[in-house]
C-alpha cells in the first residue's frame, strides 16, 4: 500500500467528536488543541488545529468504544508530518501522537486494547514501525510498555516536555504486535 492509498478508516462524525472532546479533557491543560499542532519543534506543524488534524485522511484513528461511547483513542501520523527532516521514513513509520483513556476507566487495562488496535491498523496500511512518547504519570508509559512489550525494539526514558515532564520513548516493531 503507497502513502497515498493510506486513509483513515472511517469514523461517523459522532466518534470523531467524542475523541475531540475526550482530547481537550485529557490534554487541554498542558496544550491547547485550538492552537497549530506542533511537531519535533515549534518550527514543525503537524497540523493548524486538533479538529483538522482528527479529519487528517493520512493520519490513523484507533478508538475504544463502550456503548456507544468513546472511552479510549490512539492518533497516528506519518513521521514525516511529525519531523519534517524525516520525510523519507514516512512510508515506513508512523508517529502516534496522542491517545489516552477517560478518566474513570484508567487502571482498568484499556490501553492495552488502543495500542493493540492503533499498531494493527498501522501494520495493515503497510507501516513496518510506529514511535511514540507516553508520559510516566499515572503509570502511562510503564503500561504501554507492559501492551506491546516484544515489539518494542528501543525505548528509552527523557525529560519530555516542560508541559508533559518525564516520558518514555518507543520504537515498535508492528510486524511483533
Amino acid at each position: 500500500m503507497t502513502e497515498h492509498e493510506r486513509r483513515t478508516t472511517l469514523v461517523d462524525e459522532a466518534t470523531l467528536e467524542q475523541v475531540e472532546a475526550l482530547a481537550k479533557e485529557l490534554f487541554g491543560g498542558m496544550m491547547n488543541l485550538d492552537e497549530p499542532i506542533k511537531g519535533m519543534n515549534d518550527d514543525d506543524i503537524v497540523a493548524p488545529d486538533f479538529h483538522r488534524m482528527l479529519r487528517d485522511p493520512d493520519n490513523t484513528l484507533a478508538t475504544l468504544s463502550e456503548e456507544d461511547k468513546v472511552v479510549g483513542f490512539a492518533l497516528a501520523t506519518p513521521i514525516g508530518k511529525m519531523n519534517p527532516r524525516r520525510v523519507a521514513e514516512s512510508a515506513d513509520t508512523a508517529y502516534v501522537y496522542i491517545g489516552g483513556i477517560v478518566p474513570d476507566r484508567q487502571g482498568e487495562g484499556l490501553i492495552r486494547h488502543v495500542s493493540k488496535d492503533i499498531a494493527g491498523k498501522l501494520r495493515d496500511q503497510g507501516y513496518t514501525f510506529a514511535e511514540a512518547d507516553c508520559v510516566h504519570s499515572g503509570g502511562y508509559a510503564a503500561k504501554v510498555h507492559k501492551a506491546l512489550g516484544g515489539a518494542i525494539v528501543k525505548w528509552e526514558d527523557h525529560p519530555g516536555w516542560p508541559e508533559t515532564g518525564p516520558e518514555r520513548f518507543f520504537k515498535i516493531d508492528l510486524r511483533q504486535t
